[in-house]
């Protein structure tokens, strides 16, 4: 926390009773990625709720048209994985604000 500002890395972009949907930023792909706490009301991914320094379990993997990504989230780094067809592949980063 800076000055007592929160400067969140992850942001809750839609909660209802069957989803809740956590949005951010890849510095990779420059894109909005997501992921789900609840899906078709049953838990999905884990969330430390931390939006600050978020971990989320398992990996996160979004196929694109024009590419894929591939990470864990960990203590608010975005660990790439090999697999990615980005530039970022095999670095841990920190994740950016949102």
């Amino acid at each position: 926390m800076a000055g007592g500002v929160i400067m969140p890395k992850v942001k809750l972009q839609l909660s209802n009773d069957t989803e809740e949907i956590w949005g951010f930023k890849c510095p990779a792909c420059g894109r909005t990625h997501q992921f789900w706490t609840k899906k078709d009301g049953k838990p999905w991914w884990s969330f430390n709720g931390d939006v600050e320094n978020p971990t989320v379990h398992p990996s996160v993997a979004v196929t694109m048209h024009d590419g894929f990504c591939h990470f864990f989230i960990k203590d608010g780094k975005m660990q790439f994985l090999n697999d990615c067809t980005h530039r970022l592949a095999g670095n841990t980063v920190e994740m950016e604000n949102i």
